[in-house]
């Protein structure tokens, strides 16, 4: 069994992840935020190995359980979520409580350009998204999803871009700090790293339950 692993980072130090089977990929800062590694990986440079996975320089922070060599011990079946969020309680559910009512229009309308059906709503629980680790054909399938579900949010009709412009209540530590401003023009987080981060629970509860595509509708 071979598993090579993506590392997502921005300007973090990654001195740790020094490894053979990691794989560093420093992300453009966009609005997307970790999911930019979506956009950024492309078919041919996913690695020829039984496993690919993802993660983030604060998964020992997060998951203070796993080591580097923890890592590659991982047995997906079909996923090894690295890192469970609020296991117990319903993935679309609590993010309308952060979120509000506008988390549930946009996600949505996401759902029905990507032809996943809008009944799997609630029925997953929430992991942590760039955390995971999968097949090789899967990974494959959601870098797809992914690139497809990118394009959309890219270019959403008007009443989806009014969505996007709202805030998504999130108080992450770069409110009040001008980064957002500077980044973006607006002092409160975009709902792109909310979305997508939905978006791959959705995928894993397909995957999972009766091993559909989840392009299959």
């Amino acid at each position: 069994m071979t598993t090579k692993i993506f590392l997502a980072y921005h300007n973090e130090d990654i001195s740790q992840f020094n490894h053979p089977d990691i794989i560093p990929i420093k992300l453009d800062q966009t609005e997307y935020f970790e999911s930019e590694i979506f956009r950024m990986l492309t078919p041919d440079m996913i690695p020829d190995a039984d496993y690919i996975g993802l993660i983030t320089p604060s998964i020992f922070r997060k998951v203070p359980s796993l080591t580097i060599e923890t890592l590659f011990t991982q047995k997906p079946d079909p996923f090894a979520k690295l890192s469970l969020w609020l296991p117990d309680a319903l993935c679309d559910s609590i993010a309308v409580k952060y979120h509000g009512q506008m988390y549930i229009v946009i996600y949505l309308w996401l759902l029905e350009q990507l032809n996943i059906p809008m009944t799997i709503v609630n029925k997953y629980t929430a992991f942590y998204c760039n955390m995971w680790i999968t097949k090789r054909p899967i990974f494959l399938e959601y870098l797809s999803l992914a690139k497809q579900a990118i394009k959309c949010l890219d270019s959403p009709p008007p009443h989806i871009q009014y969505a996007l412009k709202t805030d998504p209540l999130y108080t992450g530590r770069l409110i009040g700090t001008g980064i957002l401003e500077k980044r973006f023009g607006k002092p409160y987080y975009p709902w792109q790293p909310f979305i997508m981060e939905r978006l791959i629970c959705a995928f894993a509860y397909l995957k999972e339950t009766n091993g559909q595509s989840s392009l299959e509708g």
